[in-house]
């Protein structure tokens, strides 16, 4: 329940999965929680990309040693591949099969296995099928609400709106469904409510690095650069310059005009395996660092899995 409420909550979420491995230190479900949870700390910049890779990477291979009958621990397993190890993307892609083959309607593993079909290989219909069937079967699910708004936001929908009004109304107090709101205004467009719901969630959880980028961005597009240098500033401290959120720090020097600025960042997140990379693939706070001459030779270094030497392996 704590790693789908996102935020710090992850951090109290490692905490209790360490004292259940200590436990039992088989325990495979427990070893998936530690991979996905350290991947979700890396993605919205809580610990630096090394620390994250370097927990994940080994809790997710014992997930799958411990469990092999979990389908949770192979889309663990995929989500770690898939941030971390950009030569072997069919390894992810394989991963995903093998827990989709085995739970198809566990909520956390189908949906990683649907962001990797989506945002990384292109296929948004399936991807969008897939979480209609969740929440069809779950309609009380935050959770899952949340997460649909985010996947709709990448895409530009008006839907998202709804389905983060859904989640807040479920869990007003999680972090995840005020996220969800500032991801689906700035999805639209609607700059204003995207400043109003990150304040709504800084006032719940603090100021962290993915949900600043979001409000440096609004603030860009409401013509209030100076509020925006001086979120770019906050982040530049709270990250200590780059060493946690690198991808973060890019996308904001980008919209700011600051090429040299944005690319070195960039590249340092893809060369350190930044898992923010690949947080909102083709989302609006990425949109100026995409727009820059730059962006094949830092997209052909993901090696995204869309082609058919690094895709699925359906």
């Amino acid at each position: 329940a704590m790693i789908a409420r996102r935020g710090k909550s992850l951090l109290e979420a490692v905490t209790c999965m360490e004292r259940a491995l200590a436990l039992d230190p088989e325990y495979g479900l427990a070893w998936a929680g530690i991979a996905e949870a350290h991947v979700i700390l890396g993605v919205f910049g809580l610990i630096t990309p090394e620390l994250a890779r370097s927990r994940a990477v080994p809790a997710a291979e014992k997930a799958v040693q411990f469990a092999p009958d979990l389908g949770d621990a192979h889309c663990a397993l995929g989500i770690a591949m898939l941030m971390f190890d950009y030569e072997d993307r069919p390894r992810a892609a394989r991963a995903f099969d093998r827990g989709m083959a085995l739970d198809p309607a566990a909520q956390g593993a189908t949906w990683y296995y649907l962001y990797y079909v989506a945002g990384l290989c292109g296929s948004h219909q399936e991807s969008e099928a897939g979480m209609r069937g969740l929440i069809a079967r779950d309609e009380l699910s935050a959770y899952l609400h949340g997460l649909f708004a985010i996947l709709l936001a990448v895409q530009r929908r008006s839907e998202a709106t709804d389905s983060a009004t859904l989640a807040l109304g479920l869990a007003p107090d999680a972090f995840l469904s005020h996220y969800a709101q500032q991801s689906a205004a700035a999805g639209v467009g609607d700059w204003t409510r995207c400043l109003s719901a990150g304040d709504a969630l800084f006032a719940l959880a603090g100021r962290t690095p993915a949900p600043l980028q979001y409000h440096a961005i609004a603030y860009i597009m409401t013509g209030d650069v100076a509020g925006a240098r001086a979120v770019q500033a906050e982040l530049e401290v709270l990250t200590n310059h780059g060493e946690r959120a690198p991808w973060v720090l890019a996308c904001v020097a980008a919209a700011l005009g600051e090429v040299e600025r944005a690319v070195t960042l960039a590249r340092s997140a893809i060369r350190r395996r930044d898992p923010g990379v690949f947080a909102l693939p083709g989302g609006e706070a990425e949109r100026a660092l995409r727009s820059l001459d730059v962006w094949p030779e830092l997209e052909s270094a993901m090696r995204l899995p869309t082609s058919g030497a690094v895709g699925r392996t359906k």
